[in-house]
């Protein structure tokens, strides 16, 4: 399971979708001097954005323009926190205005379509994700593009033992580039 772009709505918004070779699947991730990343899609040129810098639950998390490499705006950037069960993803305008809102998949539920939300952090498995490397040796190598930015895929339907899991560097060296739920630990959600 993947998050991809709808891109027969014009709001582009953020869905689950099964992995397969999709180049809406496939987001370059930015690392920033804040140090929050940013997600671009190569395809359409669109950062994930969340909608309006909205912080109510349920607020859309979709695809928009930004022609600035890497995103200046705010509510195109997130920060990541390891914790043990997998990674948090948690808007910038959210730390700007001391909220608890973080990307959630809605009801936690693995579904094609599924909405990709913000909701306050509850620690629910919908609230959990990982972040896959689109091509690992690349990324090991210092498959860096003209813009700074690294390719990661979007998927998580493949067991890794902990040995090949990617973890998010703490210097931003390799920033990864791809946001799955982690279909272990999505499922029960946070009830919305």
């Amino acid at each position: 399971w993947v998050i991809e772009q709808n891109t027969t709505d014009s709001r582009f918004p953020a869905q689950l979708q099964k992995k397969k070779d999709s180049a809406y699947q496939k987001f370059r991730v930015y690392r920033q001097s804040d140090g929050s990343y940013s997600f671009y899609c190569e395809e359409n040129q669109r950062w994930l954005d969340l909608d309006n810098a909205g912080l109510t639950n349920g607020t859309l998390v979709h695809f928009w323009t930004n022609e600035v490499h890497p995103t200046t705006h705010d509510n195109q950037k997130w920060y990541i926190t390891v914790t043990e069960t997998g990674l948090k993803i948690k808007p910038r305008v959210a730390v700007l205005k001391s909220s608890t809102a973080v990307l959630d998949l809605n009801a936690g539920t693995l579904t094609p379509g599924g909405k990709i939300q913000v909701w306050e952090d509850n620690n629910s498995k919908a609230q959990r994700w990982k972040l896959v490397p689109v091509n690992p040796a690349a990324a090991d190598h210092g498959g860096r593009d003209h813009q700074g930015g690294r390719q990661w895929p979007c998927h998580t339907g493949q067991r890794q033992s902990a040995g090949q899991r990617q973890r998010l560097p703490d210097n931003g060296e390799k920033p990864a580039h791809r946001q799955d739920p982690d279909p272990d630990k999505a499922g029960s959600g946070g009830g919305h």
